[in-house]
């Protein structure tokens, strides 16, 4: 199967999952925040009235929010 977390991003699929992007997550300061070995990876949520919305939460990072499906984050 398709691993959905890489080291350093989150990898996203258009297509059903016949292709994938890795994307990052990244703080104010340039820092990768999704590890999902690490220290830092915690939560991912999709809103369920809106699935372009998705939410990630890190202990040590705070709280980030995407409205294009993964593309960017704030």
């Amino acid at each position: 199967g398709k691993e959905w977390a890489a080291r350093n991003g989150l990898a996203i699929s258009r297509d059903r999952g016949r292709t994938w992007k890795i994307v990052d997550i990244l703080n104010p300061g340039g820092k990768h925040v999704f590890m999902v070995n690490g220290v830092t990876g915690d939560r991912l949520a999709v809103d369920p009235q809106d699935g372009a919305v998705l939410w990630y939460a890190s202990r040590q990072e705070g709280l980030y929010r995407s409205t294009d499906r993964g593309e960017t984050w704030r």
